[in-house]
């Protein structure tokens, strides 16, 4: 697997995989939350697109 990212957070990544490839980028929707969009593509063509809402808020101390 190859992953090339800038900030996963705010732009993206992409992994190459055996049988395809998943992208994701990201976007920031309130202080601590992030709407991202992945997009899953097998080698034979075959293409998923879904949106997932990920909180990264840490832990207080």
């Amino acid at each position: 697997m190859s992953i090339k990212e800038d900030n996963p957070y705010t732009s993206g990544a992409s992994f190459t995989l055996p049988h395809g490839e998943a992208k994701f980028s990201c976007e920031l929707l309130e202080e601590y939350d992030y709407k991202c969009r992945w997009h899953i593509t097998i080698d034979s063509g075959q293409t998923k697109i879904f949106y997932r809402k990920y909180s990264v808020k840490a832990d207080a101390v």
